[in-house]
């Protein structure tokens, strides 16, 4: 993982083991930083596309993390968790996230606070998306929000296969559902 614990250590790395110009740099610097400040939103969206696309085209550019099992965890209705993904996303088939830039973690019960894992009630679904083998994601531990975790963003490009997913419930009554999925790329 670099070591981004400074603004001009983050500019430094980006130049020094990248090649990043000093302006490519600033930019990268900038991006991120919008995206973990007011930008979360416009990139978790269907929004800001040249933005996303200009972000994704830097984590392209990063080292992949090459750890074990990375976890997003994400909680919406049924009726949303229906029409995204129990109803699409079936085992052999190939996936994207749908033009959003999205953040993985090293650290399941990170993912499992996001889904709302152990409460979800009735009415609402968990999802949890298990991914082994990553070829495409770039770690950015330095922006994370939780000490130890290792956080990866995954650029609007990431393509995987779903291997299985499994469906249980909590003892609220809400739905939780995991798919284990598999990077399609490799750089």
């Amino acid at each position: 993982m670099m070591d981004w614990s400074g603004e001009q250590n983050a500019k430094n790395w980006l130049m020094r083991d990248l090649g990043y110009s000093a302006t490519e740099a600033n930019r990268m610097y900038d991006l991120m930083r919008y995206y973990y400040g007011s930008g979360y939103d416009d990139y978790t969206s269907t929004n800001q596309f040249a933005r996303k696309t200009e972000l994704s085209e830097a984590l392209n550019r990063l080292p992949y993390y090459n750890g074990d099992k990375l976890y997003r965890g994400m909680i919406m209705s049924d009726q949303e968790a229906d029409r995204f993904f129990v109803n699409r996303w079936t085992t052999g088939s190939t996936q994207n996230l749908g033009g959003r830039i999205q953040s993985f973690s090293d650290t399941k019960s990170v993912s499992e606070s996001f889904a709302g894992w152990q409460y979800v009630g009735t009415g609402k679904t968990s999802i949890m998306l298990v991914l082994e083998g990553n070829r495409t994601i770039p770690g950015v531990a330095h922006l994370s929000f939780q000490r130890g975790e290792r956080e990866a963003l995954a650029p609007i490009n990431f393509e995987f296969e779903v291997i299985r997913s499994e469906t249980t419930y909590s003892s609220n009554g809400g739905r939780r559902v995991t798919y284990y999925i598999k990077d399609k790329k490799k750089r």
